[in-house]
């Protein structure tokens, strides 16, 4: 049976607003927990440093899938790893509803920042689906939705937890979650597909045209077709990037030698860890993010 029977949506203006949808949804859960953390609070026994980490856990997978994600869709394809996230976060969601203690809280959420790794993917579908001169129309409307998504978290979650509690937060997304990933599996048609299809079309993170990275799917040894280093050393300078910054904000509260000493050293591992990265990328064959590409 073909998976896309019935009606596909081939048009770019249709798949567009899919895709927007996609959006908002990613967006509201991002922000729609932030009415609610006096409710979390007070129901986990927090201080307001801690409940940061609900925020925190997820900016850093955000951050860290973002990249990741980004590249997996050059190697196996945009629409395959676009169903692939929304699943991985239809997890993180059903998750966060069951959560009774914040530490089952942050682990999902971290899962839920996976989700934030749609962003590239796409930006990449609607430059591949659209004509030039409408490119940038698309990509502004996507842009936008990003935002509408956000500030629709604000109010229908601060809503939603005051009447019905935070958790339910969560499980006022997840059908429409369900509804738009059987729409991208069964209906939504993507053209260049891999990227490798569409010539015309390069970016930072884009495999590099040598050899190695043209018979890349050939590969059965993932190392050969993915950066597993770069991922590594990346992690770790984004991560202990984002600690500090949380120390900068410990510190006002929490003034001392010990946290003074904890925040430089995250800001070091940081830093070494970004010039390790351009190193280790420079001499990679399949390079994480394409450094060529700037010089």
């Amino acid at each position: 049976m073909n998976s896309n029977q019935g009606k596909p949506i081939n048009s770019p203006w249709s798949i567009l607003l899919v895709l927007s949808s996609v959006s908002v949804m990613v967006m509201y859960v991002e922000t729609m927990l932030l009415p609610a953390i006096p409710d979390i609070i007070r129901e986990f026994g927090l201080t307001y440093s801690a409940s940061s980490w609900v925020f925190t856990s997820f900016i850093i997978s955000a951050l860290i899938s973002t990249t990741i994600v980004a590249k997996l869709s050059d190697i196996y394809g945009r629409k395959l790893i676009l169903l692939a996230v929304l699943t991985i976060y239809m997890i993180g969601i059903v998750g966060g509803a069951l959560s009774n203690d914040i530490s089952m809280l942050i682990v999902f959420r971290i899962v839920q920042g996976i989700g934030m790794s749609i962003f590239p993917i796409v930006f990449a579908i609607v430059q591949s689906q659209f004509p030039k001169d409408k490119i940038s129309i698309g990509q502004g409307t996507l842009a936008s939705m990003f935002a509408f998504g956000g500030i629709l978290g604000l109010i229908v979650g601060g809503n939603i937890t005051h009447v019905f509690g935070w958790k339910m937060t969560f499980m006022s997304i997840f059908p429409f979650s369900v509804i738009v990933t059987i729409i991208i599996k069964y209906f939504v048609n993507i053209k260049h597909n891999i990227p490798g299809e569409n010539k015309g079309s390069r970016s930072l993170l884009s495999p590099t045209t040598n050899k190695h990275t043209q018979k890349r799917v050939a590969y059965s040894n993932f190392a050969s077709i993915f950066d597993v280093k770069g991922t590594i050393i990346l992690s770790v300078a984004i991560t202990s990037f984002i600690f500090a910054l949380t120390f900068v904000h410990s510190e006002k509260n929490h003034s001392g030698m010990e946290n003074t000493l904890t925040q430089i050293s995250f800001f070091v591992i940081s830093i070494v860890s970004i010039v390790v990265f351009i190193v280790v990328e420079r001499k990679s064959h399949v390079p994480l993010i394409n450094l060529r590409l700037m010089t």
